[in-house]
């Protein structure tokens, strides 16, 4: 008699696990995030509910992400920044995930372009130095 209730103890358990396991294949997965760094070569501020920015990557194809006004943290100099200061040509980082076939950045982070720097001239004294010789 014991082992018999030993058994069907056991038995309820593994059904438990069974249904919670399948309970949980049946319900939404998380969304998967996504990354994307590049230079800014689309800004379309048209929508204000749904602006989108356009990533140009140094390899691969550029990603455009749909900026959630509401939900998406975008920082530029350790500073929060509404989505209409960002510029075609700033660097940004992006984190973002795939919704409903759209790609909706969560936070995104903005870098000014590095400026080229010109060379550097020579020193007064450097000059003088060669002009001696």
């Amino acid at each position: 008699m014991r082992k018999r209730w030993i058994v069907a103890i056991g038995l309820a358990v593994a059904s438990l696990f069974v249904i919670g396991s399948l309970a949980s294949a049946m319900g939404k997965k998380p969304p998967m995030v996504s990354k994307a760094s590049g230079k800014v070569t689309v800004v379309n501020m048209k929508d204000s509910k749904h602006p989108t920015v356009t990533v140009k990557p140094t390899q691969g194809q550029a990603v455009t992400l749909q900026i959630d006004p509401k939900k998406t943290l975008i920082m530029k100099n350790d500073k929060v920044i509404p989505a209409s200061s960002i510029r075609m040509g700033d660097l940004l980082r992006a984190d973002y995930e795939v919704r409903r076939g759209n790609n909706v950045a969560k936070r995104v982070f903005v870098e000014m372009p590095k400026a080229v720097q010109p060379a550097a001239k020579p020193s007064a004294t450097q000059t003088k130095k060669r002009a001696r010789r």
